[in-house]
């Protein structure tokens, strides 16, 4: 073999002839590729195949083209192990740091012993009032 015959068969010398090498370009000896499409992780914009290039994708290992992000962590959705915006959830925490540990979600009712205990007060003056 060759100088040459190393140039053509294996173009980014991985030790994989580049008909086999799901990236004959840059070397990739563990030849990955996350989303299955036959194009190599270290060639692959879009690892993923959600349409959004890794770059800009905020789980660019795990498909969401929605993008959502309740927490604002930066973390997308799909691929957050940690949801700080609801402690209660499997995972969830609550540092009381994070912008949305105290916010009021569409849907939210407000606690009904919150309620009671706001109105508690009013009720004890007005019971000795009459007493």
């Amino acid at each position: 073999m060759t100088i040459d015959d190393v140039t053509i068969t294996d173009r980014d010398g991985d030790d994989l002839d580049n008909e086999e090498d799901n990236c004959p370009d840059i070397a990739n000896p563990e030849q990955t590729d996350i989303d299955g499409d036959g194009i190599g992780d270290v060639c692959d914009d879009d690892d993923d195949n959600d349409g959004l290039s890794d770059n800009v994708d905020n789980c660019p290992q795990d498909p969401n083209a929605d993008q959502l992000d309740l927490d604002g962590d930066g973390i997308g959705d799909e691929c957050d192990t940690v949801n700080d915006d609801d402690p209660f959830r499997e995972g969830g925490t609550f540092t009381g740091s994070e912008a949305g540990d105290c916010t009021q979600r569409p849907g939210d009712s407000p606690a009904p012993w919150g309620l009671l205990l706001l109105a508690l007060p009013a009720l004890v003056l007005r019971r000795r009032r009459r007493g």
